[in-house]
């Protein structure tokens, strides 16, 4: 791998890693101590993380830090395939790290963060399409 891409994919890496271990950490700690968490403080810590992570390492890699972002840069020809597939690869290993990391310091949570929707599912994939449309 390029120079270029390794520092291209790192902060790929370190990005997901923050958003995922922050975002499903604040969801872990709402379930694990219900009524004493705020509601804010999930989409609070998922929206920093992606903020300061953006600001941080956006020059670098473009901040991507979500796979269908990366998908829809290299299908509109913003971003290689070669790249889109470096990129891939860091973000699930940093999103898998982060869950990795919060399993084993807190290793009673079921759900590790997961996020169940609570409408059927085919208005949860609806939801879904419409946020990530938005989000691109």
């Amino acid at each position: 791998m390029k120079e270029n891409l390794m520092k291209k994919a790192v902060a790929e890496f370190i990005g997901t890693f923050t958003f995922v271990f922050s975002g499903c950490g604040a969801v872990i700690a709402s379930q694990a101590y219900p009524g004493q968490v705020p509601g804010i403080a999930i989409p609070l810590a998922f929206a920093l993380a992606i903020g300061v992570m953006f600001y941080a390492v956006s020059h670098i890699s473009g901040g991507h830090f979500n796979p269908a972002v990366s998908f829809a840069f290299a299908v509109v020809k913003r971003l290689s395939w070669k790249d889109a597939f470096s990129y891939w690869i860091a973000q699930f290993l940093g999103a898998i790290l982060a869950i990795a990391i919060l399993s084993v310091i807190l290793p009673q949570m079921a759900n590790y963060g997961l996020t169940l929707p609570r409408v059927p599912i085919l208005a949860a994939v609806i939801w879904e399409t419409i946020l990530t449309f938005f989000l691109m």
